[in-house]
């Protein structure tokens, strides 16, 4: 009886452990994210647009800040978040897609930052340009 117990528990727990969803963002082998778009250029104007992707395992894993041709990381413990959300931009995940938002921009510089996007092994490059006053 103990027996057919442990089966039942074994096959009970296969089951619930084979059916958890997996929140990884591995892109199928081959795949890669597929940007639409590497650059995007606003005016100094509050805007927003949508950049399509290829498929929706990507995640954002840093963003930088570039000045001058530097690239300085300043959000680094990001792992893999579908929105980021900081000063003057904002960006979240729509299905595969990402919707990308920045603030009008009354500093009279230019203002540029990198967001590095991983699935699995594929990385890319999102870069978002705004023009100063």
């Amino acid at each position: 009886m103990k027996t057919i117990g442990y089966i039942f528990t074994s096959i009970f727990l296969i089951v619930l452990l084979s059916s958890c969803e997996n929140r990884e963002y591995n892109s199928p082998v081959g795949e890669g994210i597929g940007l639409e778009k590497n650059e995007l250029l606003f005016s100094t104007s509050k805007d927003s647009t949508i950049v399509k992707t290829a498929n929706g395992y990507w995640g954002v894993n840093n963003v930088s800040e570039v000045v001058n041709d530097t690239v300085k990381v300043i959000h680094s413990d990001l792992t893999q978040k579908d929105t980021v959300s900081f000063d003057w931009y904002t960006t979240y995940k729509i299905g595969n897609d990402i919707f990308v938002k920045v603030e009008e921009n009354t500093t009279g510089k230019d203002r540029n930052i990198l967001f590095n996007l991983v699935a699995g092994n594929a990385f890319e490059q999102l870069l978002i340009k705004q023009a100063g006053k």
